[in-house]
């Protein structure tokens, strides 16, 4: 429960009776990232807010949601994707509907691929809470912490770090009527950066005006980042992760250690974990060569083999592959 700095003690804490409405909303990537400041990083919120407040008309009879309350839970959903700890809550109101099925069916949808983006994101998500174990860096942490000098990094305060390789700008302002569009300021930091849902390559640093579909989220990530990703799941501990998905992002070259446990043991703590290196890199006869390494560690349950999936969004195809030095079966078909 909440019991204010010092708590941060216990598993998880959260940012109080949040109320339901755009300003709230707004303000919690802001205090979610600073509280990284006092080590309060599994910092959660009661997603969709707690006590509700008056969003506009009153709904007819029968109706869960005031007019603007579906777009407004989806925007909150998307921002909880990218947030310490995903929960939805509310207090006891007929109206404050938590189940997304219950919502028309172009937002159910929207709020459906984000969770399911949630899922896909748990290996990249738990390599990050590794970090925050051995070196105290939360997983959402405010831009200035890798770009002290820039004081576009303060400006812009709903902005944030998620784990190592990006840069997140949360939805919390409603669609225009006439484009059906949400327009949002935005500070890349310096670098090259893929605006993941529409493959986009920006430069920074850079202050930009870009517009969002309600099923778009605002996350830029690393120009050569390599991110872990999982298959489709219905709960965490459904399956293992087999294969595990290596999503390269276009860029000269990236590497990244990807951390695994049991997940449900303090092996942890005695070193019962395994670090898979994968690095990639644009060599000068135009091939890319991707490797990973032999997996460093071990735990009980790990898996003896396990495959990969290898992706490279924003990239054409490829002419040919070669793995461990052999040609494999390839054409751009994906019957093939």
């Amino acid at each position: 429960r909440w019991g204010g700095l010092g708590n941060h003690r216990y598993q998880i804490g959260f940012s109080g009776d949040t109320e339901t409405a755009w300003d709230s909303l707004a303000f919690q990537p802001y205090f979610t990232a600073t509280a990284a400041n006092v080590g309060y990083g599994y910092w959660s919120h009661d997603i969709g807010g707690h006590m509700r407040a008056n969003l506009g008309a009153k709904p007819a009879a029968g109706v869960p949601q005031d007019p603007e309350y579906p777009e407004l839970y989806t925007r909150w959903i998307q921002y909880g994707v990218f947030s310490p700890i995903l929960r939805t809550h509310t207090t006891k109101d007929p109206r404050s509907e938590r189940r997304i099925w219950a919502y028309p069916a172009a937002y159910a949808a929207a709020m459906r691929d984000a969770y399911l983006l949630r899922y896909t994101l748990i290996p990249y998500i738990y390599t990050a809470a590794r970090a925050a174990y051995d070196s105290g860096l939360s997983l959402c942490r405010p831009l200035y912490y890798d770009y002290p000098e820039a004081a576009e990094a303060y400006e812009f305060k709903n902005e944030y770090l998620f784990g190592s390789d990006m840069v997140v700008a949360p939805v919390v302002a409603a669609v225009s009527e006439e484009s059906l569009l949400a327009k949002k300021s935005i500070w890349l930091p310096p670098g090259t950066w893929i605006e993941w849902f529409t493959g986009t390559r920006l430069e920074g640093p850079a202050k930009i005006e870009r517009s969002f579909a309600r099923n778009e989220i605002p996350v830029y990530v690393k120009a050569g980042a390599i991110v872990p990703m999982q298959p489709k799941m219905r709960n965490t501990g459904e399956k293992p992760v087999d294969p595990l998905i290596l999503t390269v992002f276009p860029g000269a070259s990236g590497e990244t250690r990807v951390y695994d446990d049991a997940g449900n043991t303090p092996g942890y703590k005695a070193n019962e974990f395994a670090l898979t290196a994968v690095r990639h890199a644009r060599l000068d006869d135009g091939t890319r060569q991707i490797e990973v390494f032999p997996v460093e560690g071990s735990y009980p349950g790990m898996l003896t083999a396990r495959g990969y999936e290898i992706r490279l969004p924003m990239t054409l195809p490829p002419d040919s592959v070669r793995a461990n030095g052999e040609n494999i079966p390839y054409a751009s078909d994906a019957a093939a």
